[in-house]
Order: C-alpha cells, then sequence, then structure tokens
C-alpha cells in the first residue's frame, strides 16, 4: 500500500511498493535534517539519493518546493511528494 521511489540521474525506478506512503515519524530531537529524514522513511536508499532527490525540487515542506538539503524538520511539518507524505509529530509518552 506505499509507493516508495527515488530519483537517480533523472530516471525515476519503479515503485517499490504501489499506492502512496503515508507516515507519521516521531521525532526525538528538536529536528531532523530533511536528508535524513528521507532516508529513514526510506523514501530515498541512501543520503546520497535524498540530496539529489531534495535538489531535483522533489520535495516539498509545508506545501512549499524545498531545496535545501539539511533543512531542519520540526515537529508539526509536513513533507510531501509524488507518492508520499510524512507527517512530524512529538514522541509518544
Amino acid at each position: 500500500m506505499s509507493e516508495k521511489s527515488i530519483q537517480l540521474d533523472g530516471r525515476r525506478p519503479e515503485p517499490l511498493y504501489p499506492g502512496r506512503v503515508r507516515e507519521t515519524f516521531e521525532l526525538a530531537d528538536d529536528y531532523i535534517p530533511l536528508c535524513d529524514l528521507l532516508k529513514y522513511c526510506m523514501i530515498a536508499e541512501s543520503g546520497g539519493a535524498a540530496k539529489h532527490f531534495i535538489a531535483e525540487g522533489n520535495v516539498m515542506v509545508d506545501g512549499e518546493v524545498e531545496l535545501r538539503k539539511t533543512r531542519k524538520i520540526r515537529v508539526g511539518a509536513v513533507v510531501t511528494g509524488e507518492g508520499f507524505e510524512i507527517h512530524i509529530v512529538p514522541p509518544a509518552s
């Protein structure tokens, strides 16, 4: 039920899973860099692939295209792109 894919050299590989990734990420620290978030949520296979994916304008944070690879993502943010949506929430007590 989730589509996980990355952008490599201008080519989009076949989705790993059909559908759309809808995920909630519990953030224990003050922030997480955007490229790390995409790697941890398996939107990208590596940090390098995540940086490339972001640089091509494939990621939005709170509805705006984000090109900063290390943008600080904090609780309350929503990170989206083609095939994924990640909501950042505080850790469950």
